[in-house]
C-alpha cells in the first residue's frame, strides 16, 4: 500500500464521507492512517541513521532488545528468523558500531546475552526525538477543535488499552511468542 494513500479519504466510492461505514471499515481506515503517520514520523530519523550505516535489521534488533531487555543470542536469532550464525554476524557488526554489547549470562556462562549499548540507546532516542518533532509539526497544523478531537481519541485508545491489559492480567497475562521459554 502506498503510505500516502492511507492519509486520503478511503470511503468507498459513491458513499458520502463518514456515512454508514461499518466498525471494521473504520478500524481498518484508522489503522492505515496510523501506519502512514508513523512511517512519516520515523522517516527522518531512519534516514539519518541509514547514513551512519545503521540498517533496518539493526533497528529491528534494537527494538526487540529495547522491548524485551537483554536476549540470549538464540532467542534473538529466532525473533529475526535467521540462524544463530547469521544473528552472531549481525550482532558483531552492531557491536563494532557501539549499538549492542554481548555478555555471558550470570546463571549459565554458555549463554551469550545481547543487550543495548549506549549507541543503541542513543539511536532509539534519536528516532523518538525526530518522531516527536515531526508529530509536533503535524499537530501544529491542526485547529484547536481538531486537537481536542485527537486528544479525546487518544484518551479513548488509552482507556481501551488499559481494559485489554486488565483482561490479560485476569487470564494470567498474554505472552509474546518466545516469552517465558527457557533461555537456550
Amino acid at each position: 500500500m502506498n503510505i500516502n494513500a492511507a492519509l486520503r479519504d478511503t470511503t468507498a466510492p459513491g458513499r458520502p464521507r463518514g456515512s454508514a461505514q461499518t466498525k471494521q471499515e473504520l478500524v481498518r481506515e484508522i489503522l492505515d492512517s496510523m501506519a502512514a503517520a508513523r512511517a512519516g514520523g520515523m522517516r527522518p530519523g531512519f534516514r539519518n541513521l541509514m547514513g551512519r550505516s545503521v540498517s533496518m535489521t539493526h533497528m529491528h534488533v534494537l527494538a526487540k532488545i529495547s522491548m524485551a531487555g537483554a536476549l540470549p543470542m538464540s532467542r534473538l536469532a529466532e525473533a529475526l528468523d535467521v540462524s544463530v550464525a547469521s544473528a552472531t554476524g549481525i550482532v558483531s557488526r552492531m557491536e563494532e558500531r557501539g549499538l549492542v554489547a554481548r555478555r555471558r549470562d550470570d546463571e549459565d556462562r554458555r549463554v551469550v546475552m545481547v543487550e543495548l549499548a549506549d549507541g543503541g540507546r542513543a539511536a532509539l532516542e534519536e528516532i523518538e526525538a525526530r518522531g516527536r518533532e515531526y508529530f509536533g509539526r503535524v499537530l501544529d497544523q491542526l485547529t484547536k477543535d481538531e486537537l481536542i478531537q485527537v486528544r479525546n481519541g487518544f484518551r479513548a485508545m488509552h482507556r481501551a488499552s488499559e481494559r485489554i491489559a486488565q483482561q490479560e492480567l485476569g487470564r494470567g497475562g498474554v505472552k509474546a511468542p518466545g516469552e517465558g521459554q527457557p533461555h537456550e
